[in-house]
């Protein structure tokens, strides 16, 4: 029967597209002050993922602390393109474990700033 090695494949790729998927677990956020340390370091994480991370402007700032011991540092970061110029203003997120970054992003960055600046967010483990 042709059905029984399809129904096969589509388990073992069900099974191996589970295994993929990161644990997530929900944690609370609370406004606080970022030190000085933990600033610098998010900004060389973001700045890093820019064409020129020497041209990095940030602006708008605000850290929060989490129920699970992290920092979150969000705002946004300008930085020049390809011809000198700006490109313009775009959010960031970074979360800090220990002073180091554990994710610093620019994708999704609005999404998990809101959710941060709301008090409670799903974050992988």
């Amino acid at each position: 029967m042709r059905i029984t090695p399809v129904l096969l494949c589509l388990g073992a790729a069900t099974l191996a597209l589970g295994a993929c998927v990161a644990n997530t677990v929900e944690i609370d956020t609370y406004p606080a002050a970022v030190t000085d340390r933990d600033m610098a370091t998010a900004k060389a994480a973001i700045a890093y993922q820019l064409k020129d991370p020497d041209s990095a402007k940030f602006r708008d700032l605000a850290g929060y602390s989490t129920s699970a011991g992290d920092v979150i540092l969000c705002g946004e970061v300008n930085g020049t393109n390809s011809f000198g110029g700006y490109a313009g203003f775009q959010p960031f997120f970074v979360r800090l474990r220990a002073g180091k970054a554990v994710i610093a992003t620019l994708e999704g960055a609005a999404f998990a700033c809101g959710a941060a600046q709301r008090g409670h967010m799903k974050v992988s483990s």
